[in-house]
This record gives structure tokens, sequence and C-alpha cells, in this order.
């Protein structure tokens, strides 16, 4: 998305530039805008929407044993059994 990539290099700038002494101390106010939420690819978990080659690809990286013979809404159920907690990529803005 157009904004989420224009949100982080605004703020990447900012960043650069608070953190070569030009400005003493920043405060962002994040609204709940979709761009300001995103997940750290860490956390972000499959959907229910996604295909079940997907979950499955994720369970793998993950080194979570399955049966391939599960159903997709099987599998899903594992993901969510085994979802990791949410951390945004916001909250990984350092802090002055």
């Amino acid at each position: 998305m157009v904004f989420d990539e224009l949100f982080k290099i605004s703020i990447d700038n900012v960043l650069a530039h608070c953190f070569l002494g030009k400005t003493p101390r920043i405060c962002l106010i994040i609204d709940n805008a979709s761009w300001h939420n995103q997940q750290t690819d860490e956390s972000k978990l499959p959907t229910r929407a996604s295909r079940k080659k997907a979950i499955e690809d994720w369970l793998d990286q993950r080194d979570i044993a399955y049966d391939s013979s599960l159903t997709k809404a099987e599998l899903f159920e594992i993901v969510v059994k085994f979802a990791p907690p949410r951390q945004y990529q916001v909250n990984n803005i350092k802090t002055l």
C-alpha cells in the first residue's frame, strides 16, 4: 500500500533527523489508521481466507508439526493455538 510505505519513509526520515542531534525530543501521535497498525512479519498470521498451502508454509517455517491430511480449517486451529503475541511495527520505533 502506498500509505504504508509513505508513513514508514516519513517516520524513518524524522527519526534519522532526531538521532543526528538536531531535535532534542519528538512525540509521535499515532491514530488508529490501518498503516499505523501494521504487524511485524513475525507476528502476522495467515487468515481463514489464506490458501491451505500458505497455512502449511506458516506452520513449516515455525517447525510446528501437523498432519498433511488435515483440512484447512483444522490447520487454522493449529495456527491460532501457536499464534505469537501481536507486535506492531510502530512499537519498534526507537525512543529517545
